[in-house]
């Protein structure tokens, strides 16, 4: 662009400025606390049609009458507003939509004490994002990385390219949030330049640029697919190493976190998995195992202990095989209750129970 054009696109900005200021004046005054400018202006990164993106900050919800969306000369301008308590929530939810917040240049204030406010929760996000990834920030992108596998899951049902398009553009956007937010920082240029944002980031799988640029160009609905598939278990397999790492040491499972727990095993699952294997019914089979896959997973999680495995054993061909990894598993388990002393409550008669469990009574 020549001086000229910019010129001109710098005194189409100052007008509107000021006609969004007017309306203010005259239609809520006292609504509007800040207007700053962000995106291409601020960055730089402009062209004949680009168009002026306003940080505005309002006081009340009158403030939202200076809100508008028009086309001028053929370039559309979407006037929008921001409350406080959107700025104020932003210092707790670290966003790849920073920007305007913290680097917006800031064009007019109502009084020093607006600007003030801003400088103070501008400061908050800025310490936030000096501390280390923890894990409410990594439950956060793990948020965006589930958007991310449903919109894979949605795209391998497709049958042609057409189809998939829009869980593909779903896709690679939740991707860039995960891992704009595995880094904590935030996308300071335009979307045109987030691929470049992204390769200078230094959390992510190795090799991750080269699976996103395959996503982002597939031109073929296989192509898409494997693309996707391989770049979706690549951040898993990356998100779930940081977990490990962030995750506190898990203490040994003692005597009360222990207690009923191979009982509740048996209760529940034991003979369910025999009768499977005994009448050849697969789908109880699966169901049984995924349970209690579940049941060992959550002990897992918890606990420094063994992380039993009964799920990938399983065998739609012979259920015995199952059903003897099952009983296998479950044997193992026990000796974890040995570990810290206990013993599986267990009678041989009724009156035994009986007399167990009413002695206290």
């Amino acid at each position: 662009m020549n001086a000229i054009q910019i010129e001109l696109l710098s005194e189409r900005n100052n007008r509107i400025i000021k006609a969004v200021i007017q309306k203010a004046e005259t239609v809520c005054p006292g609504s509007v606390a800040l207007i700053g400018i962000y995106g291409s202006f601020l960055t730089g990164d402009i062209h004949d049609k680009s168009d002026l993106d306003l940080f505005i900050v309002i006081n009340d919800d009158d403030g939202w009458k200076v809100a508008t969306c028009f086309i001028l000369d053929d370039v559309g301008h979407d006037i929008y507003c921001n409350s406080w308590d959107y700025l104020e929530k932003s210092t707790q939810d670290i966003s790849p939509h920073l920007s305007r917040i913290l680097d917006s240049k800031i064009v007019y204030t109502a009084d020093e004490a607006s600007l003030h406010r801003l400088e103070k929760i501008k400061a908050q996000i800025l310490d936030r994002l000096e501390l280390p990834l923890c894990l409410e920030e990594l439950n956060q992108a793990k948020k965006h990385l589930d958007q991310a596998t449903t919109a894979f899951g949605r795209l391998m049902l497709v049958e042609t390219l057409s189809e998939a398009r829009q869980d593909q553009a779903k896709l690679i956007e939740a991707v860039e949030t995960t891992i704009c937010l595995l880094n904590k920082t935030y996308f300071k240029k335009s979307i045109k330049r987030i691929r470049e944002e992204l390769s200078e980031m230094q959390r992510m799988p190795a090799d991750f640029m080269h699976g996103y640029d395959q996503t982002v160009c597939a031109n073929s609905l296989d192509a898409l697919k494997t693309s996707s598939r391989n770049l979706i278990r690549s951040l898993h397999q990356y998100v779930e190493e940081i977990t490990q790492d962030l995750s506190p040491n898990k203490a040994k499972p003692t005597v009360d976190a222990l207690r009923f727990s191979y009982e509740e095993i048996f209760s529940n699952w034991r003979h369910k998995m025999t009768l499977a294997m005994k009448t050849n019914n697969i789908h109880l089979a699966l169901m049984t195992l995924n349970s209690c896959q579940s049941f060992y997973d959550d002990m897992y999680s918890q606990f420094d202990m063994p992380h039993f495995d009964v799920i990938s054993h399983f065998d739609a061909d012979d259920l015995t095989k199952s059903e003897k990894h099952f009983i296998k598993v479950l044997a193992d388990y026990l000796k974890e209750y040995e570990k810290v002393g206990l013993s599986p409550v267990s009678f041989t008669t009724l009156e035994a129970f009986e007399n167990e469990y009413l002695k206290n009574s």
